[in-house]
């Protein structure tokens, strides 16, 4: 929870010490791009690891056992985080209304599954737009990003965690 900074107007959305993530969810059988709000959101520029984390999800049939409404993964969200530190859940809500999120909303209409994860670590060619790659002047850059460009720097799903460990730990 302490992580996620997004909300709070940071260029990323996740920042653990010197690693940050950049989080996108799109539909799984869109065009294969997700779309970049910045150009500061995959700039490498003060961190040692950036990673582009791309969730798939799909709308899914009423009578799925695995779908779930936006409420409801908030709902279990804020459960495991409440069991785990119950002053965390505070900050979760928080962070939650900060990102335009309320429990008053009916988010009912549209059920979720989740597919495939994708991790992909930023890195020299990349394909990306940041500060130092156009001239002084040019704001507020918005663009696209291939997937299947991005598959060179795409990493194991299991190589999450140890990053998120070793960045925690201050490794």
């Amino acid at each position: 929870v302490q992580a996620w900074r997004g909300p709070l107007g940071a260029p990323k959305d996740f920042e653990v010490g010197r690693l940050s993530i950049e989080s996108k969810a799109r539909r799984g059988a869109a065009t294969p791009y997700v779309a970049i709000s910045s150009e500061h959101q995959l700039d490498t520029t003060g961190v040692d690891v950036l990673l582009l984390c791309v969730y798939e999800l799909d709308q899914a049939p009423d009578d799925s056992s695995e779908a779930a409404t936006l409420s409801d993964i908030a709902r279990r969200l804020h459960v495991s985080i409440m069991n785990a530190d119950p002053g965390a859940a505070a900050t979760f809500e928080s962070l939650l209304m900060s990102a335009g999120f309320s429990w008053d909303d009916d988010y009912s209409d549209t059920k979720w599954v989740r597919g495939r994860e994708l991790v992909y670590r930023v890195d020299t060619g990349f394909p990306s737009v940041t500060p130092a790659s156009f001239p002084a002047g040019v704001l507020n850059v918005r663009y696209s990003v291939s997937l299947p460009d991005c598959e060179p720097f795409l990493l194991a799903n299991d190589s999450l965690e140890p990053l998120l460990k070793g960045a925690a730990d201050g490794k």
